[in-house]
């Protein structure tokens, strides 16, 4: 028998170095990392901020735009017609009265007359019919027809353009807790009806004004002159508001979806959903 043994293949395998199967380590992620991944890279981050400013801005300037409005729509200021003379003033065959001046609103009118040169003038103010009777538009040299559907159109659009700046001021305010883009869009929609609205006021305003000249010489005598009100410009200037405030909408409404999203809210708000019951 020789004395030579051949090794078994088993302590062969426990002699060999072991080989370790496990993967490789991976490193590890910092905890700074983790936060760098969440937030917007800076040109982003500026973007956003820029873009949530000027909505801000355009939000709070429709909100002064209702009150500017609601202001000018209740005030006597849209255009005053006056005398050449405020002292002599304009006789007047119809009322046997001396005409000084008259101060026209969207819902009243005030008209400063004096009964003859020894006294001093009396301002009168009263509201605008809307729907008077056949009897009443005969008697009444300042009513007409046509000029009742001018002041009814005025104060229907006044009205209107008062509620669609509400519903619009508030829409506004809610794309800065959902930041999807079709409120955005809706509110860009209602801020463009309601510059639309207001346009419609002020042009029947002008066009109720170059009627009166022609038709309505108790309304507006002819050797009278005529210059609009600070409530006309305050109108503009609400219009110009509104319409500033549709663009900046309009302009952020952009779908942003995965990358192009300034944030993750944005981009998951943009993704489409499927509306259910």
């Amino acid at each position: 028998m020789s004395l030579l043994t051949v090794p078994d293949s088993r302590s062969r395998r426990s002699r060999s170095p072991s080989r370790s199967r496990s993967n490789p380590a991976k490193p590890k992620m910092e905890e700074g990392d983790k936060d760098t991944d969440k937030e917007p890279p800076p040109d982003k981050a500026k973007l956003l901020l820029m873009e949530r400013r000027l909505l801000f801005f355009c939000t709070c300037l429709v909100g002064v735009a209702l009150v500017v409005w609601m202001v000018a729509f209740n005030s006597q200021g849209w255009f005053i017609v006056a005398a050449p003379d405020q002292e002599a003033g304009i006789f007047m065959n119809q009322s046997q009265r001396f005409f000084i001046r008259s101060r026209s609103g969207l819902f009243r009118i005030c008209r400063t007359a004096k009964q003859n040169q020894t006294v001093s003038p009396v301002e009168m103010c009263k509201a605008h019919e809307m729907f008077p009777s056949a009897e009443k538009i005969k008697s009444d040299p300042s009513l007409d027809a046509n000029i009742l559907n001018y002041t009814r159109t005025e104060m229907f659009f006044s009205i209107v353009s008062t509620c669609l700046m509400l519903m619009g001021f508030m829409f506004s305010i809610y794309t800065f807790r959902n930041p999807r883009y079709m409120f955005k869009r809706l509110a860009a929609g209602i801020h463009f009806l309601s510059c639309a609205s207001v346009l419609v006021v002020i042009e029947v305003v002008m066009n109720s004004i170059e009627y009166e000249k022609k038709n309505l010489p108790f309304v507006h005598p002819k050797t009278a002159i005529y210059w609009y009100g600070y409530s006309y410009y305050l109108g503009w200037l609400v219009c110009i508001a509104n319409i500033f405030a549709s663009l900046a909408f309009l302009v952020y409404s952009k779908k942003r979806k995965g990358d192009k999203a300034l944030t993750e809210e944005m981009a998951m708000a943009d993704e489409p959903t499927i509306i259910g019951r």
